[in-house]
């Protein structure tokens, strides 16, 4: 029998460099709606208009701070991120 898992979501609309402090997710959610690219971790591209989506088994929580990082180049820094909560 599959376990039935309840989850709730907080999303954070960013315009600037940050650090998401671990509180707890499971799973995140960006999604670039500037025209400036954003680096997760300063590797990880996440272009313009472009989702990328980190998903763990509700089991697994993240204990790293995710660094977002814009690069400076589009003149409208939008990204949000949302983070996902397993119960």
């Amino acid at each position: 029998m599959n376990k039935k898992y309840e989850t709730t979501t907080k999303a954070t609309y960013y315009t600037d460099n940050a650090v998401i402090i671990p509180d707890g997710y499971t799973s995140l959610i960006f999604v670039n709606t500037g025209n400036d690219i954003v680096f997760i971790q300063d590797n990880i591209p996440v272009l313009p208009g472009t989702t990328l989506k980190i998903t763990n088994n509700p089991d697994t929580e993240i204990k790293e701070d995710i660094r977002i990082r814009f690069e400076g180049l589009g003149s409208a820094k939008k990204f949000a991120v949302m983070r996902i909560y397993y119960k």
